[in-house]
């Protein structure tokens, strides 16, 4: 759920800089006025062992707030 509690799906390319950060470029659905917009997003990488690693992905909204998510690969 978004900032103005709709679905939103994102997808892009991640841009590594080093093995723990990166950023995400590609777009957003979900919002008013676009069916699409373009996104940028901060990808931290947090090493968990050596198959599971924590990702932490700072998402700019509206206001300037920054929302938080996790994700997990293994």
């Amino acid at each position: 759920r978004n900032s103005i509690e709709r679905t939103s799906v994102y997808a892009g390319y991640l841009l590594r800089f080093n093995d723990y950060v990166g950023v995400l470029l590609g777009a957003v659905t979900g919002y008013e006025q676009r069916a699409v917009w373009p996104a940028a997003v901060l990808v931290l990488t947090v090493p968990m062992n050596k198959t599971l690693n924590l990702h932490l992905n700072a998402v700019p909204v509206n206001g300037g707030f920054v929302n938080l998510s996790l994700g997990i690969t293994l």
